[in-house]
C-alpha cells in the first residue's frame, strides 16, 4: 500500500495517510517526493494518519523519520502536527514520533480519533497567526 499525501493550501495543511504494509524505503521515497514537489512549501501543519497502517516502525526507523522531518526544514516551516493513532501500538508509534521530532514543530499530539485532530488544529489555526 504505502504513503499518500494531499496538500490543502487554503488551511496551509498536509495530510498524510500511512496505509497498510509500510516499509522504511517508501518512508524515504515519500520524504524525497515532499522535497521535490513544487506544491510543498512555506508554513505547514501536518495531519498524520495511521488508522489504516497494518506495520510498525521501529524505535530506530522513528528516529530516521524525525531527521527526515529535520531534512525539509529550508522548504518547510513546520507548525502543528496532529497524529491519529487509535490502535495502542499506533499511540505509542505516535508518542514516541512527537517526542524525536519535538523540536521541528511548535506542537504534536497524538488522538485516538480523526475528528479530534481535525478539530486541535482547527483551534491551533485560530489560537497562532503566526506562519
Amino acid at each position: 500500500m504505502g504513503i499518500d499525501y494531499q496538500i490543502d493550501a487554503g488551511r496551509s495543511l498536509i495530510h498524510t495517510r500511512c496505509v497498510g504494509e509500510v516499509t522504511p524505503a517508501e518512508v524515504t521515497a515519500h520524504f524525497r517526493t515532499l522535497a521535490a514537489d513544487p506544491g510543498v512549501g512555506g508554513a505547514l501543519d501536518v495531519l498524520l494518519d495511521f488508522r489504516d497502517l497494518t506495520t510498525f516502525p521501529s524505535s530506530d526507523q522513528v528516529q530516521s523519520i524525525a531527521y527526515e522531518i529535520r531534512n525539509l526544514l529550508p522548504k518547510i516551516t513546520w507548525r502543528h502536527c496532529a497524529v491519529v493513532a487509535p490502535r495502542d501500538v499506533t499511540f505509542g508509534i505516535g508518542r514516541m514520533f512527537e517526542m524525536l521530532s519535538e523540536q521541528y514543530f511548535r506542537a504534536t499530539m497524538v488522538f485516538r480519533q480523526l475528528a479530534e485532530a481535525e478539530r486541535w488544529l482547527a483551534s491551533r489555526d485560530r489560537d497562532d497567526s503566526r506562519p
